[in-house]
């Protein structure tokens, strides 16, 4: 099923509000990315309700380099965006 939590430093973890339709117990999230993918290339490009842009993936990979270097440094690191 979908489910989405996050945690703040020093918090606990908080479950995200997702859509209703994820109260089903199945899981969506890959059907709804392929459903964007081939609605994208049909349309000429992604109609902005659930589709990432690049800038969303610069900022996940910034925040994934963080990640990755505040685990190999064993210390908080910014992220750098």
């Amino acid at each position: 099923r979908d489910e989405l939590r996050t945690m703040r430093p020093g918090g606990e973890w908080e479950a995200a509000p997702l859509p209703e339709e994820t109260e089903i117990h199945k899981p969506l999230a890959l059907g709804r990315m392929m459903r964007a993918f081939v609605d994208a290339i049909l349309n000429g490009g992604p109609d902005g309700e659930y589709d990432a842009t690049f800038e969303d993936g610069y900022r996940v990979q910034a925040t994934l380099e963080a990640i990755k270097q505040s685990a190999e440094q064993k210390r908080w690191v910014e992220v750098g965006i």
